[in-house]
């Protein structure tokens, strides 16, 4: 196989080592308080174009099988020998590309905790489709809406936008559906 399908995806100035991609793993797990899912990390690392898929996905078995960063069942956290590794290596890593990497998975993580709270189901109707958005907890349904779309873009944009901006459209409708009416 070609070494072009390993840089497959890299931007100009994007990681090609795999020693850096494993710093920048390293360094991106020990800024966030919460376990990263692996599919966040893959996303936040590939997406962007920083690092290669098989890289990324070589450089996390790597890591975890040296005791650097741990797997629970919420995702991937940084091991105290990984932490204390990090503090000197992280350097290595373009100040550029740490901070587009930490902005990419900050955003993933919010995109992933949204779609765990704010959930959307589309239903298809003879002359358009039906979003029920739901804003939920663990154990309980806060608060639903649904809205009519005469097409299926439009009913994908609603469900993105809710996905995207539950808290802020929820407050608006409770602050105009509970406020005194003037009389």
């Amino acid at each position: 196989m070609s070494q072009d399908a390993f840089r497959a995806g890299i931007v100009p100035g994007g990681l090609t080592s795999i020693g850096q991609i494993k710093t920048l793993v390293c360094f991106l797990i020990s800024k966030f308080d919460k376990a990263i899912p692996h599919d966040i990390l893959i996303t936040a690392l590939t997406f962007p174009g920083i690092a290669n898929y098989f890289d990324c996905v070589q450089a996390l078995e790597e890591l975890n099988n040296a005791n650097l960063i741990s797997l629970s069942d919420e995702g991937y956290l940084i091991t105290e020998e990984g932490a204390y590794v990090t503090s000197i290596l992280y350097k290595d890593i373009p100040l550029s590309i740490r901070e587009r990497a930490v902005e990419a998975t900050r955003q993933n993580m919010l995109l992933y905790n949204n779609i765990k709270q704010h959930n959307t189901f589309i239903e298809k109707y003879e002359d358009g489709f039906l979003v029920h958005c739901n804003l939920s907890e663990p154990e309980s349904r806060i608060f639903t809406l649904s809205l009519y779309a005469p097409n299926k873009t439009m009913a994908d944009r609603i469900s993105r936008n809710f996905i995207n901006n539950a808290e802020s459209i929820i407050d608006t409708i409770i602050t105009k559906m509970t406020s005194a009416e003037e009389e």
